[in-house]
């Protein structure tokens, strides 16, 4: 197992909370550039089964990424309940399509915990550590594993 990557460890962190599969997940909040509600997508031949398609966002074409398929390998049935977090990872904007956007939260360096030493865990390379809020445990992602197209996360 890869170690997670320190630098989202050392420094205190506002996140924006959704929830992916009735799991919470966050990101740094300074990754996202708006929130949408479900819009059908153009699909693209060929994409990995995790990329629903792209959509046109101001002239620009961003695809959208299925975070229920990335996780967990499966599509989740009620698209048109979900909403997408348009986000910015190396300067990219991409779609990630999640259950639902719930919170905003400051996490202070010192609530953020180690994951536990599972070896062989792929999914564990998407998070680089977890936290607790309202008594729900959180799952911190890391874009650059979401996006690397190299794992596959729903193992």
């Amino acid at each position: 197992m890869t170690t997670p990557n320190p630098s989202h460890r050392k420094a205190p962190l506002k996140a924006l909370v959704f929830s992916i599969n009735g799991q919470a997940y966050c990101l740094d909040i300074m990754l996202m550039r708006e929130i949408r509600s479900w819009a059908p997508v153009t699909p693209l031949p060929n994409a990995p089964c995790f990329v629903r398609g792209v959509i046109n966002l101001r002239g620009n074409v961003i695809p959208i990424v299925d975070m229920s398929m990335r996780l967990y390998g499966h599509h989740y049935s009620d698209e048109a309940s979900r909403v997408v977090a348009i986000v910015e990872c190396d300067g990219k904007y991409s779609g990630l399509l999640v259950d639902e956007v719930t919170d905003i939260f400051d996490i202070a360096a010192e609530n953020i915990q180690d994951l536990p030493d599972i070896t062989g865990a792929q999914t564990f390379k998407a998070i680089s550590g977890l936290t607790t809020h309202d008594d729900k445990m959180i799952g911190i992602l890391r874009l650059d594993e979401v996006f690397n197209l190299d794992v596959d996360l729903a193992q």
